[in-house]
């Protein structure tokens, strides 16, 4: 269920999507969505991550 909330909402985007995430890079990265950078939030260490509409 999770892949194709995230290719329905890839589907319809009209700008680029962002997101962040505390475990999931891979599973991301293995969707086509890239690494942007590892920040802070909340006190927790979080990858944020980009895909190109």
């Amino acid at each position: 269920m999770g892949r194709a909330l995230v290719e329905t909402a890839v589907s319809r985007a009209a700008c680029d999507l962002w997101l962040y995430t505390e475990s999931e890079t891979e599973w991301y990265a293995a969707m086509g969505w890239q690494r942007v950078r590892q920040a802070e939030l909340n006190g927790h260490s979080v990858t944020v991550m980009s895909l190109r509409a």
